[in-house]
């Protein structure tokens, strides 16, 4: 996937992969993440620590709490998989928990 993600910015270093994101196959439940799986699912470690360390406190806060409430289901949608290869857009959905996940530990440290 980090292969595929620089490649994808050689082509077109405005756009993100997660702009291709078919998000389809997500769950009914998680359909309201979607805006927020666009914009802050990102899988390489230290990209995301960069586009959460960009971000000004408003955008952080917003993404927890859309997050948050659905945590464990996440949880349980991506253990669902088990050893099977997970879609794109679980896939997705679990760079976006991370995202919030650690989108959290960045506004706890500041205050």
């Amino acid at each position: 996937m980090e292969q595929i993600e620089i490649l994808y910015k050689l082509v077109d270093p405005s756009q993100s992969i997660s702009d291709s994101f078919d998000l389809s196959a997500l769950p009914d439940s998680f359909r309201d993440l979607k805006p927020f799986i666009l914009r802050w699912a990102e899988s390489d470690d230290a990209e995301r620590t960069a586009l959460l360390e960009e971000s000004t406190q408003e955008p952080l806060r917003e993404l927890i709490e859309a997050v948050s409430p659905h945590f464990e289901q996440i949880n349980e949608y991506l253990d669902s998989f088990g050893d099977r290869p997970a879609p794109e857009a679980a896939t997705a959905l679990g760079a976006l928990a991370e995202a919030a996940a650690e989108a959290r530990l960045k506004l706890q440290r500041k205050s």
